[in-house]
């Protein structure tokens, strides 16, 4: 086996395994369902789908910006959503406890 041939069979998917490392399975709660979320945990990275295929894709300046706009917007129009939000929030606790997922509801929020 000449070198390249090496690079092209052996190192480069192994490259290609490590670029997806960081990508993590997430499981969240969607219409009292347990659903699989693929999150990035690299800092400044988001998960992107390329022809199905999550990759990572590093958040532009301008989209920060947006999304640090839009999180004051949506302070201000939360407040008064706060009693729904509260419930919707303690309805999928119970069903995270009843899936026997991680975290619980505490009746003090």
């Amino acid at each position: 086996m000449i070198f390249s041939e090496y690079v092209k069979n052996e190192l480069l998917p192994l490259a290609k395994h490590n670029k997806n490392e960081s990508i993590k399975t997430k499981y969240v709660i969607r219409n009292n369902k347990r659903v699989k979320k693929k999150v990035s945990d690299k800092e400044n990275y988001k998960v992107v789908y390329q022809d199905g295929v999550p990759t990572e894709k590093r958040i532009q300046n301008e989209e920060k910006k947006n999304r640090r706009l839009g999180q004051k917007l949506g302070k201000g129009k939360r407040s008064a959503k706060d009693s729904i939000i509260q419930m919707r929030r303690k309805r999928s606790f119970m069903q995270r406890k009843k899936l026997n997922m991680d975290y619980q509801y505490n009746d003090e929020l």
